[in-house]
């Protein structure tokens, strides 16, 4: 089993998914506090979880190398303050929270993921682009309409599973992204 959380700030929480090699397990679902998400976590007993958020503080090479030969990204702060880091912040708790319960985790971009998969979003909406690439998964039971944030809760799942069958491109590493 393999695991994704999507990030969001204190108001949006969480929403994560849980899948093996062929099927969505569990999720996507939406939890309001990183102590909720832990503990749906624990219940799944994932291998890895792959957290659509920063795991350190910037400046960060791998995030310049990133949006140079993948997609654009929002590069970390050194100090992310204000209220559009919220989500970052809210990140940083999860990552503490989870090594706290001895939960393997890794920092994903399922944008980079998105483009990876497929192609460069172009002028698709992102729901459109990331439909499509969702499509692309071959996973069993995924639910026919989600929201983004579910969608982007899979892709990290899947994420957590291409690093833990050795699938990453060590170039942008700390974040994981599959191998094209």
């Amino acid at each position: 089993m393999f695991a994704g959380v999507d990030v969001g700030g204190p108001r949006k929480g969480f929403h994560a998914a849980v899948i093996d090699d062929r099927a969505l397990i569990a999720g996507p679902t939406n939890l309001p506090d990183a102590a909720s998400t832990v503990g749906w976590l624990i219940a799944h007993c994932p291998v890895l979880i792959a957290v659509d958020a920063p795991i350190a503080l910037g400046p960060r090479d791998c995030e310049r190398t990133l949006s140079r030969e993948v997609c654009h990204l929002y590069y970390t702060p050194a100090m992310p303050a204000g209220p559009f880091y919220a989500w970052m912040r809210n990140g940083f708790g999860l990552y503490a929270a989870l090594r706290e319960a001895g939960l393997d985790a890794i920092e994903c971009f399922p944008t980079a993921t998105w483009t990876i998969l497929g192609e460069a979003r172009g002028n698709r909406s992102r729901r459109v682009w990331t439909s499509e690439s969702l499509s692309l998964l071959r996973l069993a039971d995924v639910p026919r309409r989600l929201d983004q944030d579910g969608r982007d809760a899979i892709c990290a799942a899947y994420t957590a599973r291409s690093h833990a069958w050795g699938r990453s491109d060590p170039r942008f590493a700390p974040i994981a992204v599959p191998l094209a």
